[in-house]
């Protein structure tokens, strides 16, 4: 379960009385981008397209997401008629049809705002190779010149930091690295997907030593690093002391990749390198890579428990699934401060004037209760400035209420999301029943794997309620630990409204 905030945030009325709602922080998961970095964005490129082959067939989506010192700036996307029919496998991935791009601008229409869009900015795209190549075969179409940026591959660059990762798919690296999950196959979301390992591995990079876009592009296009088999003796297992404290395991490239504590160091680290250890079949799969252990001795169980905390918040190894920072999970975010406010999942929870919930544990459950309010609301999705005279296919849907073309004035736009607002302040089963209903629906139309889906949500978020309702209760709690050090010292640690 995801570490229990429960403070009001400011710009709420009403009292938390079911579900924790987490106030704004200022802070970020990284620190901010050396200079070097800072002074030139990044520009993230995705692309649907009609097939593999950049010669023979046609961009049908392009989204762009620029990202300034590690946050999201800036994003935008287009369909793109591509003058030819869209193969039906690709209408099933995608979900995007002949029909849907038929009014849609061609790429000529939209090359001038992509390539502005762009500018001197550092072009990303995960398997580069991919979507540049696409790009350019259009541009050449066109009688254009190549791609005016430089080029920078989050495929190669993944390999180059995480060699050892069994797949540098956008997926894999998604799940190993605990990034924020997404819908899959459209160009936006892949491309905020993008975005957010990007802020990842350039984490890592300057982690490493690198300080500008040079050296990691230099880093992506160069040869893989080797990989050295491990080396980790066991006779050094008896060199480890029996006393509690945390423990660190490394791979030969002296990357932690799991943080544990123990009563007795020795006896835990020999499980983990004999293989008797029970659970954590994330651990004993990046057991293999061991080559090395690094032991901090605590004065006791409780203070081991702490350390061990702070330190997964730190390194984030691959192999822990408990006890990560809170940006790793999802927040439910309504930008109050807005005309027309939109609801969003987000992981970056700011003082901004927006109201947060949260934080949970599944990616997807939220995804479904956005959703579900948006559809049944009329909560708009679109970014764009508002009024724009220019409605979307979800107004046909009557899935939104349309302040884009001023089919609804801000009084009552607003009304329904005081109403999303009263729901995620505790009437959550009016969410639960929505939800429900559009798994019976979805059933009716023999969708069944949509339909499972929504079931595995619907459980999830009833367990979840249930346990935020424990959460807030314990938020009011406060209580002072002591624990003896010896006959003269002792430890005080301080909780105080859920929080040390």
């Amino acid at each position: 379960m995801a570490p229990p905030l429960v403070t009001l945030c400011h710009n709420s009325e009403r009292p938390a009385t079911r579900m924790a709602i987490a106030a704004p922080r200022s802070s970020t998961p990284f620190g901010p981008w050396p200079i070097s970095l800072a002074a030139r964005d990044a520009v993230v490129l995705d692309l649907e397209t009609t097939g593999g082959s950049a010669r023979h067939d046609r961009i049908v989506e392009i989204a762009v997401v620029r990202v300034r010192n590690g946050r999201v700036a800036q994003r935008w996307r287009t369909l793109v008629n591509p003058g030819v029919a869209i193969p039906p496998f690709i209408t099933g991935l995608t979900g995007i049809s002949s029909g849907m791009v038929a009014s849609a601008p061609s790429f000529a229409d939209v090359v001038e705002r992509l390539l502005a869009f762009v500018g001197d900015a550092v072009l990303v795209a995960h398997q580069a190779s991919f979507d540049a190549g696409f790009l350019r075969e259009e541009l050449r179409r066109l009688g254009r010149a190549d791609v005016p940026a430089d080029v920078l591959c989050t495929v190669k660059l993944s390999r180059r930091l995480l060699p050892g990762l069994p797949s540098h798919s956008l997926e894999a690296l998604i799940q190993a690295l605990d990034l924020p999950e997404r819908r899959r196959h459209r160009a936006l979301p892949d491309a905020l997907a993008t975005s957010d390992l990007l802020v990842r591995l350039v984490q890592q990079a300057v982690d490493d030593g690198l300080q500008d876009w040079d050296d990691l592009i230099a880093l992506a296009n160069g040869p893989k690093r080797k990989r050295v088999a491990p080396t980790f003796e066991r006779a050094r297992l008896k060199e480890l002391p029996t006393g509690p404290g945390v423990y660190l395991l490394k791979d030969s490239d002296a990357n932690i990749f799991y943080v544990g504590k123990s009563v007795n160091l020795r006896r835990r680290v020999r499980e983990h390198v004999r293989g008797t250890s029970e659970g954590q079949p994330r651990l004993r799969r990046q057991l293999k890579q061991l080559a090395d252990v690094q032991v901090i001795s605590t004065a006791s169980e409780l203070e081991a428990l702490l350390l061990e905390a702070k330190l997964i918040k730190r390194y984030l190894p691959v192999a822990n699934q408990q006890l990560r920072d809170e940006t790793h999970y999802p927040f439910i975010r309504v930008d109050v401060q807005n005309d027309f406010p939109r609801l969003e999942v987000t992981r970056l929870p700011q003082d901004d004037g927006a109201v947060y919930f949260g934080p949970f544990r599944s990616a997807r459950m939220v995804g479904a209760v956005v959703d579900y309010l948006r559809g049944a609301l009329g909560i708009r999705e679109c970014t764009r400035p508002l009024p724009d005279g220019q409605s979307c296919l979800l107004y046909d849907l009557k899935k939104c209420l349309a302040p884009c073309i001023g089919a609804v004035d801000a009084p009552a736009y607003r009304a329904s999301v005081d109403r999303a607002l009263e729901l995620l302040r505790g009437e959550w089963t009016e969410i639960l029943d929505g939800i429900e209903a559009r798994m019976l629906q979805l059933a009716e139309l023999e969708e069944f794997e949509k339909a499972a889906e929504l079931r595995d949500t619907l459980s999830r978020l009833r367990t979840l309620v249930k346990t935020q309702q424990r959460l807030a209760e314990m938020a009011a709690y406060h209580a002072v630990i002591v624990t003896q050090l010896g006959d003269d010292r002792a430890q005080l640690f301080f909780v105080q409204a859920g929080r040390l």
